[in-house]
């Protein structure tokens, strides 16, 4: 019982860093989805693409983890 409060505060406690971090992830979108910044020598498409895919794998390794952990801490 106790094991279980303490695994939901700790998901607790890592989803609002999750959720910290998709703000900071949407503001910087926001601000450079205009000009990206792009590795020296790509093409701009190239590097557009690379600079997106940098998001979403930001976005999609933590939200698997969640996706993944709920089922099993909280059995």
């Amino acid at each position: 019982m106790i094991r279980n409060e303490l695994l939901e505060e700790l998901l607790d406690v890592l989803f609002d860093c999750f959720v910290k971090e998709m703000e900071e992830i949407s503001a910087d979108y926001e601000r450079l989805k205009a000009h990206p910044p792009i590795p020296h020598g790509s093409p701009p498409v190239a590097g557009s693409i690379f600079w997106i895919r940098n998001y979403v794998q930001r976005i999609d390794f933590p939200m698997s983890y969640f996706n993944s952990s709920e089922s099993t801490f909280l059995k």
